[in-house]
């Protein structure tokens, strides 16, 4: 762990792309909020529970809506959940190592199995001689947006790469020195695959994560990756879980895992102007616009940004680590007034981009 940055708190009342924080450590802001009736506070917390050490409540004052840190994967929350479980909860509970055992024990898949791992209360992630030492590291995390083709971010002085998915598909990202890529079930692994051939090639550490689906083929996938690769293949599983993708889960990653720094590029978030096979997309825009954002929109989007951001900022001051948006300046960066505002570029980066 990092020296604490001593950031200032969040007060109650601060605005985030037109959110409000209504409640942190259980005190409730008391200034009147047009289209807050505080009635409906009581009703959400009766709903979703409260946990005064680590839960907040914000309201969306476009759609007159509560949101918060207590909407969990399995509850009334639905898709519209942010975290897998609480705090107290996650590592004992069926997210943690519960999910190892269950998914990754030797009996499933004897490489996985064999590897030694990490938890915490936020986190749980396999490692071996193979994996590159994080702590203390500037970590570079590559996401699939727009930004990783408008920003120049190889400028940034920075000692390991993240990145996910279909990255290969990218020459500037493809072209650079990768040290680990995370992948959901959405790529293909196969032998023959292009995914496996750059990343045997390039000798990336592959870190799958535990949530896969909910059909045996989709982890049958994993299983045998690895066992063609096992110095090469890992597991993971992030407290922090959100229907906006698998980039802030890779942010979270490479905190827990002891970086000093993080630069994320490519986290810009979807846009309306986006329609299926055309989207705004730096590895594959062949894609359909995700179920999610069809289905709840934009604002759906802002207060998933809002609470992931959230999540950042006390993340930050606990472990010593900054987070850096290097996308923030482009307009379609959905995440760019918070983070002009609360996570402002330090002189290197300034002076590398601007």
């Amino acid at each position: 762990m990092h020296e604490v940055n001593n950031l200032p708190s969040l007060e109650l009342g601060t605005e985030w792309l037109d959110c409000a924080l209504l409640v942190r450590e259980a005190i409730a802001y008391d200034q009147k909020i047009d289209g807050l009736d505080h009635g409906m506070i009581e009703k959400f917390v009766g709903r979703y529970g409260f946990n005064t050490e680590e839960d907040c409540v914000w309201f969306d004052m476009k759609e007159k809506k509560l949101f918060g840190t207590s909407q969990y994967r399995h509850g009334p929350a639905g898709k519209d959940h942010h975290f897998l479980d609480s705090v107290g909860k996650f590592l004992s509970g069926p997210w943690g190592r519960e999910m190892v055992d269950k998914k990754v024990g030797p009996d499933k898949s004897k490489e996985l199995g064999s590897r030694l791992y990490k938890s915490n209360s936020e986190s749980v992630y396999s490692f071996n001689d193979s994996t590159p030492q994080m702590m203390d590291k500037d970590i570079l995390v590559i996401c699939g947006g727009p930004s990783v083709d408008d920003v120049s971010w190889e400028k940034i002085h920075y000692d390991r790469i993240f990145t996910c998915n279909e990255y290969y598909l990218n020459q500037k990202v493809v072209s650079s020195k990768i040290d680990l890529v995370a992948v959901t079930n959405l790529v293909d692994l196969g032998p023959s695959s292009e995914f496996s051939s750059y990343v045997t090639k390039d000798n990336v550490q592959v870190y799958f994560e535990l949530e896969r689906g909910e059909q045996d083929l989709q982890y049958d996938d994993m299983y045998d990756f690895a066992k063609r690769n096992p110095e090469i293949s890992h597991y993971y599983q992030t407290r922090y879980s959100s229907a906006i993708g698998i980039g802030p889960r890779l942010v979270v990653l490479a905190m827990l895992m002891g970086a000093k720094n993080v630069y994320v590029v490519g986290l810009d978030g979807r846009n309306d102007d986006e329609s299926s096979g055309d989207l705004m997309h730096a590895f594959n825009g062949d894609k359909p616009v995700p179920s999610w954002y069809r289905m709840f929109g934009s604002r759906f989007q802002d207060r998933h940004f809002v609470l992931f951001w959230e999540y950042i900022y006390s993340l930050q001051d606990k472990l010593g680590c900054r987070v850096f948006n290097l996308g923030e300046n482009m307009d379609y960066n959905i995440s760019g007034p918070l983070t002009r505002e609360w996570f402002k570029w330090n002189e290197k980066i300034k002076a590398s981009l601007i």
